[in-house]
């Protein structure tokens, strides 16, 4: 017997890339259940926060819509991705790379930093 406590939950995504429909006879198995978009604009806000950029609010502002933009105006070909997946992917590099920049400027300059400054990764330039 199935105990009642437990439960298993499949995600589809039959129109991405490289997947595939679930078989009809696993389907009976499973009860359907409705999602909707994520808000790309509030979960770039909150990564590019996490990242060190003070200015994220504005930053989400254009980014999510260039993204948008994208999907909607460039050819649609098999390896063209511009959902969520790739902006997490170019916010984290961002954050990768003002943090490379961040460490390359302390160490040139050594002691116009604080401690304070160092403490947060904090660089004050964004």
């Amino acid at each position: 017997t199935v105990s009642p406590d437990m439960a298993i939950f499949i995600t589809m995504n039959p129109g991405y890339a490289g997947r595939s429909n679930l078989p009809d006879n696993l389907k009976k198995l499973f009860r359907p259940l409705a999602m909707t978009k994520p808000d790309r604009q509030l979960i770039a806000q909150v990564m590019l926060f996490s990242q060190g950029f003070r200015a994220a609010e504005e930053l989400a502002k254009k980014i999510v819509p260039f993204f948008i933009l994208c999907a909607e105006q460039l050819s649609a070909q098999s390896h063209y991705d511009f959902g969520l997946r790739s902006v997490k992917a170019v916010l984290v590099s961002a954050g990768n790379i003002k943090r490379q920049q961040l460490q390359e400027l302390r160490k040139a300059h050594p002691l116009s930093t604080t401690n304070k400054d160092s403490a947060n990764g904090d660089d004050g330039s964004s």
